[in-house]
C-alpha cells in the first residue's frame, strides 16, 4: 500500500471531501484495518499484493463481509490473476494472443513447442499474477535459458506467454473508464504511455512516458465492448491497448489498483467522485 497516496488519489481524496465524503487511507496489511467501520472501502493503490496473492485474496473475502468493497469482491478475485485472458479470448475478445503454462506443469518443453507452432520468434513472458513488470522479461524463443526462466516463474504464480509485438514501438494507450449507478459505463480520458528508447516497458519506473492523447470514437467502444463483459459491481477501470493505430488488441483490463492518471486530467477526479 501507499501510506500518503499516490497523487493520483489524493486527487480523489480531495474531491471526494469536496462533496462532503470522510476519506482516508488504510493499508490493507495493517491488522487493525477492520476494527473501524467504514461505510465503503475504494481499492487503489494496493500495488504489493502480487507479492502475497493468497493473502489479498483472505483480506478481500474479510473486507466484503464488514463492507462495501470498491470494485466488487469478485472483480478483485478475477482480475488479480492474468488468467482472465483466456476467459475473455474464449468470449472473443481480441487479446494479444496468448499462452498459458500452469503452476504445477512441471515440464516446459510442451508450452516451448506451443511457442515454436505459433510462429512466435520473440515473446514477451510474466507471471499472471504480477504488477510493474514483476519478473516480466522479453526473450528469443532460442535461449536456452528460457526453460529455467519459465520455471522461475512458476515458482510464483502461472505463467502468460506472449508474442512481442512491433507495434510496441508506438505505445500503448490507456482508456480510463468510471461506471456509474445506473450502469452507464462513462469514458473519462485517454493516456499514451511510451517506452525510452531501447526498452519496451511503458512504465514510468523504467524511464516511460505518459501524455495525454485524443482517440477515435472507435477505440472507446472497443474499450466499452470489453466492459461490458463484466459481472459485478465496479466503478473504475482502465482498458491498455497495444496495437491502437490498425487493430486494436487488449493488452492489460486493469480492475485491481490501475493508476487511474487523474493528475493527467484533474477534473476526472471529481468524476470519479460522483461516480463512487
Amino acid at each position: 500500500g501507499v501510506p500518503d497516496l499516490t497523487p493520483s488519489d489524493q486527487l480523489l481524496k480531495s474531491a471526494l471531501q469536496s462533496l462532503g465524503i470522510d476519506a482516508s487511507p488504510l493499508i490493507w496489511t495493517d491488522p487493525s484495518c477492520f476494527t473501524q467501520s467504514w461505510d465503503a472501502i475504494v481499492i487503489r493503490s494496493t500495488w504489493d499484493y502480487h507479492k502475497q496473492h493468497q493473502n489479498f485474496l483472505r483480506w478481500v473475502a474479510e473486507a466484503e463481509s464488514h463492507t462495501l468493497l470498491l470494485n466488487a469482491a469478485n472483480i478483485l478475485r478475477q482480475f488479480s490473476d492474468k488468467n482472465y485472458f483466456f476467459d475473455l479470448l474464449k468470449k472473443g475478445v481480441a487479446c494479444v494472443p496468448s499462452l498459458f503454462l500452469k503452476k504445477e506443469q512441471e515440464d516446459v518443453t510442451q508450452i516451448i513447442q506451443q511457442i515454436q507452432e505459433q510462429g512466435w520468434s520473440e515473446i514477451v513472458v510474466k507471471p499472471t499474477v504480477s504488477a510493474t513488470s514483476y519478473m516480466l522479461f522479453k526473450s528469443s524463443i532460442t535461449n536456452k535459458d528460457l526453460p529455467t526462466k519459465l520455471s522461475n516463474i512458476q515458482k510464483h504464480s502461472d505463467v502468460v506467454i506472449q508474442p512481442f509485438l512491433e507495434s510496441v514501438a508506438e505505445g500503448e494507450i490507456s482508456l480510463i473508464f468510471f461506471h456509474n449507478k445506473s450502469d452507464s459505463i462513462e469514458f473519462s480520458h485517454a493516456v499514451l504511455k511510451t517506452a525510452k528508447e531501447g526498452d519496451f516497458r511503458v512504465q514510468t519506473d523504467f524511464g516511460g512516458t505518459q501524455t495525454m492523447t485524443t482517440v477515435t470514437e472507435s477505440l472507446v467502444e472497443f474499450g466499452v465492448s470489453i466492459l461490458r463483459n463484466l459481472s459485478g459491481n465496479w466503478v473504475y477501470a482502465r482498458v491498455d491497448v497495444l496495437n491502437w493505430s490498425k487493430s486494436p488488441l487488449l493488452g492489460e483490463l486493469e480492475l485491481v489498483e490501475p493508476d487511474l492518471l487523474l493528475t493527467l486530467k484533474p477534473e476526472s477526479a471529481d468524476h470519479l467522485a460522483r461516480t463512487i
